[in-house]
């Protein structure tokens, strides 16, 4: 069984300051100083994956976990990750830089489709249920719809029944968590994991080996694809960019001296809250 694991490399936006947020003229935000990360979703596709392949004793090409990235050589550094921790191959897409993949969901779909279909064939796509850049949420159904695959959304675990191939799949939605069982081929969105919350790190000598292994790198037009195929009916025009302000709210407590601002906290808001 090949399950192919999908990912984004993301700037750590946390690191930016202020004066940082300043879009050029294509609205484009300068962030090549920026250290990368995973998100948390990404981390627990990744995860989940590992865990398939540590909880059974697999024959020699039985189950066959690959690592796809799509976007420039940001990603690079968590291919080589993922070939410490395990995985049988690494692939990086380069897109032109025509194309603007941050709030192009069908791009990335049409890009892994074009993948599966002219370089490798997946039996399982596992993706996380969002990126940092963009917050689509729609990827892995796209990439199901246009593989006519189906799609099972907020994934927290996942198992495979080596007998029959069949998956386990364990979903939460807002009111419950559900069990089910689907057969392959099939695309899997994760949602927030408590059983793979975060991704296990390599030891040296796994990094030492990763290393030593090579990324498969594919263009555009080695996957048959064109610019054009790239972009979405009825284009969105970008025309402006700001950066969504998440400042806490707060009130300065006024007073003379220490013991009447302690008063005032006290009274004005916490003798309430105490009951008293």
């Amino acid at each position: 069984m090949k399950i192919l694991l999908g990912f984004k490399a993301s700037p750590d936006l946390s690191m930016m300051a202020e004066k940082d947020w300043q879009a050029d003229d294509s609205l484009q935000i300068d962030v090549s100083f920026t250290q990368t990360m995973l998100n948390c979703f990404d981390e627990s596709a990744a995860e989940l994956m590992l865990m398939v392949r540590d909880s059974a004793v697999w024959q020699e090409g039985e189950l066959n976990l690959s690592a796809l990235t799509i976007g420039d050589s940001w990603g690079e550094h968590y291919l080589k990750l993922m070939y410490a921790l395990g995985f049988h191959s690494a692939i990086r897409v380069d897109p032109t830089p025509s194309v603007d993949l941050r709030f192009n969901p069908l791009a990335i779909a049409k890009i892994m489709q074009a993948y599966h279909q002219q370089i490798e064939q997946q039996s399982l796509i596992v993706l996380g249920m969002q990126s940092s850049e963009g917050h689509n949420m729609q990827t892995a159904m796209l990439l199901a719809e246009l593989l006519n695959w189906p799609c099972i959304t907020q994934v927290c675990d996942f198992r495979i029944i080596r007998e029959t191939g069949q998956i386990i799949v364990i979903r939460q939605t807002e009111d419950e968590q559900q069990k089910l069982t689907i057969n392959t081929p099939a695309v899997l969105a994760v949602g927030n994991s408590t059983q793979a919350s975060a991704l296990r790190v390599p030891t040296l000598k796994q990094k030492l080996a990763g290393a030593k292994n090579s990324i498969h790198r594919y263009s555009l037009n080695d996957l048959g694809l064109a610019p054009q195929v790239l972009q979405q009916k009825n284009d969105k025009l970008l025309t402006k960019l700001t950066r969504q302000q998440n400042r806490r709210g707060g009130v300065i407590i006024a007073g003379a001296t220490p013991q009447e601002k302690a008063r005032r906290l006290y009274h004005d808001y916490l003798q309430e809250r105490l009951g008293r």
